[in-house]
């Protein structure tokens, strides 16, 4: 509806009832020789903000705020200047700026603002689906605005979503802080400080901090926990607690909006949402467990931090808010949270996952190749293990063999006419003398021993000398030397691990075997004699 369409509407500033109404349709309307009106964009406490054509010197789309009709005194005309004074000094890309200043020709303030063609930071990041690490990422450049602010000595009192405008610049969005008129200035310009008489509340009841809603004094860390409730709402599609609300006679008391209790984690937020969490994790282009891991945890210290209400545990600025955040965009420990030694390795794992995995790579790797260097190496040691054994068999084997050979050597020796001196040589008798020198000469080489004795019995037997042979028989104790087994032909002796036993030669009828058990501590030896059958009109069988 265009102006001209209201017959008593109010057609220039000179007129007694301008600026219009502004529930009443608004057309074309001139505020002074550079601006005309074109339309109304919002209504404060003490203002009337409208959409506005800048004529000259230059041609631009503006916002333009009038003081309102019927609060024009002296007091409140003051603090509009003080407003207009505040966003003056600011020049930030996340602030509003101020071109212009006047008043209209009945001595009623206004102020020209840059035009903000955004929608408020909650509706703009639900409409382009903005997920929760987006959302902070747009929220640190609300901090820094704001931050901003506070450098200057202006604490913003009124930080809710409908005074976060957010535009696309260039592709990217783009937040802008509006609307001053309850900002304070720490150090008032000009000698002129506008106090909040007690009892008197200033603000939106749902994002006040504390001691604002008291009426006491402040300072930038209320906008701090304005900051807070903002950004949960922002992550979670709702507010941090419900709103106490008292009914008098006048309707809700807003001197008691805030809740006697510190906020609700945002993760206990995110589970009282119940059934609504499908459509608001849609919004964020998530699931509804995805968001529920992401808010666990870091950002539920980060925003309890934030909205504290003993202001002395809040984080101290809005820039230590924004820093916590990119601490936790980027995968680093935050400052809200006890640096604890495993809560640092995780966090160091997170951030560098390729050099971890690298790390854990390398690592298995110089395990695996230690082990097959050990394994490697412990297959070496047995390889020559087995050949020094080898080497020790072949040395034993040619001692043994020289040790025999020179017996032998010896005890045919005897059969020499000029040693036996006329008298005849038995073999018998050579082979009873050889084996009545073997346990002497051949004490300290058992083995040699041991190939002896069972030659001599293998002698004895072919000569049909039984009882001889059995004499003759290896020894226990030198059954019981090692390398034994190699060198007692078979099939008169094997060694057995299973029969704990060694046994004398037994007389029998039949084949047979036996086995003399030995006591305990003498059984060390482990071998048994294979049964040997006689077929000289006996068996026997022998034994060690």
């Amino acid at each position: 509806m265009s102006f001209s369409e209201s017959q008593h509407a109010p057609t220039s500033p000179g007129d007694p009832d301008w600026p219009p109404d502004p529930a009443a349709p608004v057309g074309v309307l001139h505020v002074s020789d550079q601006y005309e009106l074109l339309g109304l964009l919002g209504v404060g406490g003490m203002g009337v903000v409208y959409r506005a054509r800048q004529l000259r010197p230059v041609q631009r789309i503006v916002a333009l705020k009038l003081i309102k009709l019927g609060i024009d005194t002296p007091q409140m005309v003051a603090r509009f200047e003080s407003e207009r004074q505040s966003l003056a000094q600011l020049e930030h890309p996340g602030i509003a700026r101020v071109y212009d200043a006047g008043a209209t020709d009945h001595g009623r303030p206004f102020f020209v603002m840059e035009f903000v063609d955004g929608k408020p930071i909650a509706e703009f990041c639900d409409e382009a689906h903005m997920t929760v690490r987006q959302r902070l990422a747009l929220f640190q450049r609300v901090c820094d605005a704001v931050q901003h602010a506070h450098y200057k000595g202006i604490i913003h009192r009124d930080i809710k979503p409908s005074n976060i405008l957010v535009s696309v610049i260039d592709g990217e969005p783009q937040p802008k802080v509006i609307d001053f008129g309850v900002a304070k200035a720490t150090q008032p310009a000009r000698g002129v400080e506008f106090q909040t008489y007690a009892g008197q509340f200033v603000g939106t009841p749902a994002y006040t901090s504390p001691e604002q809603a008291a009426g006491g004094d402040v300072d930038t860390r209320a906008d701090v926990y304005s900051l807070g409730v903002v950004l949960y709402e922002l992550l979670v599609g709702a507010l941090p607690f419900e709103l106490r609300k008292e009914v008098s006679a006048g309707g809700v008391d807003p001197s008691r909006p805030f809740p006697d209790r510190e906020p609700r984690r945002p993760s206990a937020g995110w589970s009282s949402l119940g059934g609504e969490q499908e459509q608001v994790a849609a919004r964020r282009a998530s699931e509804p467990s995805q968001i529920a891991r992401e808010l666990r945890g870091d950002l539920d210290r980060i925003l309890i931090k934030a909205m504290r209400t003993d202001r002395e545990d809040r984080y101290a600025s809005a820039a230590a808010l924004s820093e916590d955040i990119r601490r936790y965009l980027n995968h680093e420990p935050i400052l809200a949270r006890p640096p604890t030694l495993a809560y640092q390795a995780r966090k160091f794992t997170r951030r560098n996952r390729a050099l971890v995995t690298a790390l854990v790579a390398i690592l298995v790797a110089i395990v695996l190749g230690a082990s097959a260097a050990m394994i490697g190496l412990t297959r070496a040691r047995e390889a020559l293990s087995r050949e020094a054994a080898a080497l020790r068999e072949e040395r034993n084997a040619r001692q043994v063999a020289q040790a025999v050979s020179d017996f032998l050597r010896e005890m045919l020796a005897e059969v020499d006419p000029k040693r036996a001196q006329g008298r005849p040589v038995l073999v018998s008798d050579l082979l009873d003398r050889a084996a009545a020198e073997l346990p002497v000469k051949f004490a300290s080489q058992p083995l040699a021993a041991a190939s002896l004795h069972s030659t001599l019995s293998e002698t004895y037997h072919g000569l049909g000398l039984y009882a001889r042979a059995l004499g003759t028989r290896v020894p226990r104790s030198i059954c019981c030397g090692a390398g034994v087994e190699r060198i007692i032909p078979r099939p008169w002796t094997r060694w057995s691990s299973s029969e704990r036993c060694c046994a004398p030669i037994v007389f029998s009828t039949k084949p047979s075997r036996c086995c003399a058990i030995w006591s305990p501590a003498e059984s060390d030896c482990m071998v048994r004699m294979r049964c040997q059958h006689a077929m000289l009109r006996r068996h026997w069988v022998f034994c060690c």
